[in-house]
């Protein structure tokens, strides 16, 4: 009967250090599971700024940048003193910096000549693309006339001077 009570309380006492371990070993996952958990937010949280400072600061799109250069003109015609006017030809060079990090798709559009306030011309600019961190070179023709203008302009005075400024 004594072999029994010890076998009793050795089976008892088994049983709790079966116990004390298994929580101990319990507690153990339990630490690790919440270590990986913390990891995976800490890297979710991590991702999930580093895309918005992607898009908010990298990716932030910017109109392009778009210059007339200088040109040549090809053909010009001068009225007289007593009725001043011009026509004009000439290629000028457009360029379209784009100043993005990606491509920048634009419609064909026109560009507005204007002498003293009124327009004296136009330029169609195509349809097309601008590609990353580059400058799109186009050569366009334009005529100008001053049909339009009034007679108490400046122009008399600009074609005297031969120089006739313009904006576009």
């Amino acid at each position: 009967m004594a072999e029994k009570k010890q076998n009793a309380s050795n089976g008892y006492h088994r049983n709790d250090q079966e116990s004390f371990h298994t929580m101990e070993d319990e507690e153990t996952k339990r630490k690790k599971r919440m270590k990986w958990t913390i990891g995976i937010i800490a890297f979710v949280i991590f991702r999930v700024i580093q895309a918005l400072f992607f898009v908010l600061v990298i990716m932030k799109l910017k109109s392009p940048k778009f210059r007339v250069a200088n040109f040549g003109v090809r053909s010009l015609t001068v009225g007289t003193q007593a009725s001043p006017s011009f026509n004009m030809s000439f290629v000028t060079p457009i360029r379209i910096k784009n100043t993005n990090w990606g491509p920048f798709k634009y419609d064909a559009s026109t560009v507005n000549f204007i002498y003293g306030g009124i327009q004296v011309g136009q330029a169609i600019i195509p349809k097309s693309k601008a590609n990353l961190k580059s400058t799109k070179k186009i050569d366009v023709n334009v005529t100008l006339s001053s049909t339009n203008m009034s007679s108490d302009s400046n122009l008399r005075s600009d074609l005297s001077s031969r120089v006739i400024n313009l904006t576009s």
